[in-house]
């Protein structure tokens, strides 16, 4: 079974609040002014701007078609892979990675006891 956890420290340029967001395998995870997964108070947003999916073993961040763009690190993009500490721009909000965690648990089958 895998799993995958993220962490994102999350500033609205918007409302100036932060927080840290703790995503827990729940991908593919979309961001946006309405998503049901990371709705952020920003009028600069798309409703579904973008999203998070794991994928090859990594993280990725795709834009959905979205008004304004995703930057990482200062560079627009359709979809990037993320690590640790990028930075992410959507809008008026910023992002940072503050952890990613993907593995793999190994479950076995049957349930005797030794």
């Amino acid at each position: 079974m895998d799993y995958t956890v993220v962490k994102l420290f999350i500033e609205s340029g918007q409302s100036k609040t932060s927080k840290v967001v703790k995503i827990a395998s729940n991908f593919p995870y979309v961001i946006g002014r309405l998503s049901p997964d990371l709705s952020i108070n920003d009028a600069n947003l798309s409703r579904r701007h973008c999203q998070l999916t794991v994928e090859m073993g990594g993280l990725y961040i795709e834009d959905l078609g979205s008004s304004n763009g995703v930057e990482v690190n200062g560079t627009f993009v359709k979809r990037s892979r993320l690590l640790i500490n990028d930075q992410i721009r959507v809008g008026r909000t910023r992002m940072k990675v503050l952890e990613i965690t993907l593995a793999t648990k190994k479950v076995r089958k049957g349930g005797g006891n030794f």
